[in-house]
């Protein structure tokens, strides 16, 4: 952001799993929030993904060797 900004860094080899959570407008639209799940509890929401399960998808990928 212009005034603000938050930011989390997790490497790969911290994260765990990425959860989705869509409401029904966002099922309809195709969007939603995906939360990074990383070691220790950390987890991380990304708010308005544009195709979530398509963005877990390719993260899954990038992540496993």
């Amino acid at each position: 952001g212009f005034i603000k900004r938050d930011t989390i860094e997790l490497t790969h080899s911290k994260v765990e799993s990425f959860t989705v959570n869509q409401s029904i407008l966002g099922r309809v639209l195709n969007y939603g929030t995906v939360t990074v799940n990383g070691t220790g509890g950390i987890k991380t929401p990304v708010p308005n993904v544009s195709d979530p399960l398509e963005f877990r998808k390719r993260a899954m990928e990038t992540i496993e060797p």
